[in-house]
């Protein structure tokens, strides 16, 4: 029997701060398992970097969070938990329209014209893609908030 997610747990990362290769663990591309560190892939991720890693001010917290919350109202999402952080964005939201993946990717997108409203010059924001978690009970929502609101 199927069933539709309640929400997602979505996760995204800004640009170069958790590359391949990273000692705390990361997916590939072609693979949902965590990987192990690997120092020459990890050096050969940085080498690779176009523009410096990307490190969130407060005030840019703050304005990615305010995008975000914007964005849900607008949609008429459910805002369950948000938590912008220095180098990652956790969103828990549920959404009947769109999949975990499409919800990420129209976040990520406002939360990127937010930042350009103030810094023009950046071209690279966020990693490539992210997770999309679907929940599927309400105990796993629960969990997923606390985790979210107080574990970062």
């Amino acid at each position: 029997m199927y069933n539709d997610p309640i929400a997602y747990f979505l996760t995204w990362t800004t640009y170069g701060t958790w590359l391949s290769g990273d000692g705390r663990g990361w997916i590939r591309d072609d693979s949902s398992e965590i990987q192990s560190e690997s120092l020459p892939l990890q050096f050969l991720s940085d080498a690779m970097l176009t523009e410096p890693a990307f490190i969130l001010s407060k005030q840019q917290r703050m304005d990615i969070k305010s995008a975000i919350e914007e964005r849900v109202k607008y949609k008429r999402w459910i805002l369950h938990a948000i938590n912008v952080r220095t180098n990652h964005v956790h969103v828990v939201v549920s959404t009947r329209e769109t999949s975990g993946k499409q919800s990420m990717s129209q976040l990520k997108s406002w939360a990127t014209r937010r930042l350009k409203q103030t810094q023009q010059d950046r071209q690279k924001w966020w990693t490539r893609g992210g997770s999309a978690r679907s929940i599927f009970t309400d105990s796993s929502l629960e969990s997923i908030i606390h985790y979210v609101l107080h574990e970062q």
